[in-house]
């Protein structure tokens, strides 16, 4: 657990969607008022971030994310191939990653697990159950586990 007064927490959502991440922002806003809350739409913008290069080359505008919240449906490299990079890179491989998908397979949530997911999460379908889930995500990450610091 970290305290919000010396930290400002970053969550990192990746998803090509997005209604769903205007969605996901608006509930983190209202739920923890002083997340600081990054998209992304591809692998390029993701990697771009996490390597603060490109736009994202100001280490303010891209400080390392506390939580990454990974869509597993995306064209090009779904988020089981970014979660494999993500984990294989020494310098990310500590960070939480949960999975949101509308499929919740047991095979995609066994695969999920076997490649280091932290947790994987059903995509809400309503803005009920979207607000839900980040109230939960919010008080597990940022108040019940402890994440590394910068």
């Amino acid at each position: 657990m970290i305290s919000t007064e010396k930290y400002l927490p970053t969550v990192l959502m990746v998803d090509d969607d997005d209604a769903d991440i205007y969605l996901m922002q608006r509930a983190f806003k209202q739920a923890h008022k002083s997340i600081r809350f990054v998209k992304a739409n591809n692998c390029d913008d993701l990697f771009d971030y996490l390597h603060q290069r490109n736009s994202y080359a100001d280490e303010k505008v891209a400080s390392p994310p506390h939580l990454i919240l990974l869509d597993i449906n995306m064209p090009a490299h779904s988020g089981f191939d970014l979660l494999q990079m993500i984990k294989q890179e020494p310098n990310f491989a500590h960070l939480p990653v949960a999975m949101l998908s509308t499929s919740t397979t047991n095979h995609d949530v066994r695969r999920a697990y076997q490649l280091g997911a932290n947790a994987f999460h059903a995509k809400p379908s309503d803005a009920v159950a979207t607000k839900r889930l980040v109230e939960q995500l919010c008080s597990y990450w940022f108040g019940v586990a402890f994440i590394p610091a910068d």
